[in-house]
């Protein structure tokens, strides 16, 4: 039981390492357009707040 329980933790991550890298990776080619996007609606809602559009 000991051996079990030390050793399924580590099975259960090598399992799941490789999917986390594959999304990752995937994630990682669209990150310039994540972050052009995420800055625009920065921008975006920062001048809605300056002019008390919303908020």
């Amino acid at each position: 039981m000991y051996a079990w329980g030390f050793c399924l933790p580590f099975a259960l991550l090598a399992v799941t390492l490789e999917r986390f890298l594959n999304r990752k990776r995937l994630f990682s080619r669209r990150m310039n357009m994540v972050q052009r996007i995420a800055g625009i609606l920065l921008a975006i809602s920062g001048v809605l707040i300056f002019f008390e559009l919303i908020g």
